[in-house]
């Protein structure tokens, strides 16, 4: 209903294939966000109303990834052609942090992509996390998949990108402690980071 003059209901198929055809994993959660953020470009793209502000500042993980910037290109020619507009350069990059945030990264991969001290730093956390809840200490797997999720979170919140998540009211009613323990945690990390 945005688009009344573009053929986007069909993009928007074809973006889920494009993304799925370059082997990225991306989970639901951000999918959703990711393909709502390029619908939002489009619409932009439309109203020739176009982005002025750039991310080159941003510490996007793996933003010179060539497999990103492939999927960014395909994902932009897209666009062009469904709107039948050039897009722009601030656009394009939005485009490739947006992705870069998104997709998940393999474990091993994982100081490609975070500073060591930044995952000792998570360990911390969640040594702090298993002594105030009495539980067992996070084996390395878990530590480094929180630390590279925190990682993406923080680089969310860099350009104020939020993906909210749908379940959270059902898992703070059904598992209050596991809520109550991520509350903790984000504190733990919104005060070590100043975020």
């Amino acid at each position: 209903k945005l688009f009344p003059h573009s053929r986007m209901e069909d993009s928007i198929k074809e973006l889920y294939s494009i993304i799925d055809n370059n082997k990225f994993y991306i989970n639901d959660y951000s999918l959703g966000n990711l393909l709502a953020h390029i619908s939002i470009i489009a619409l932009r793209m439309e109203t020739d109303d176009y982005l002025n502000q750039s991310v080159e500042n941003l510490e996007v993980p793996l933003i010179n990834d060539q497999r990103i910037i492939k999927l960014a290109n395909e994902i932009a020619d897209l666009l062009e052609n469904t709107i039948g507009k050039k897009l722009s350069e601030n656009d394009f990059s939005q485009i490739v942090a947006l992705i870069s945030i998104s997709v998940d990264y393999d474990s091993e991969d994982i100081y490609s992509v975070v500073d060591y001290d930044f995952v000792k730093s998570i360990r911390t956390m969640l040594n702090q996390l298993s002594n105030r809840y009495n539980m067992p200490l996070f084996d390395n797997d878990s530590v480094v998949q929180i630390a590279l999720h925190m990682h993406l979170a923080m680089q969310r919140s860099a350009i104020k990108l939020s993906y909210p998540n749908p379940l959270k009211n059902q898992i703070k009613k059904d598992f209050a402690t596991i809520y109550d323990m991520a509350v903790y945690f984000c504190h733990l990390f919104c005060h070590t980071y100043d975020i």
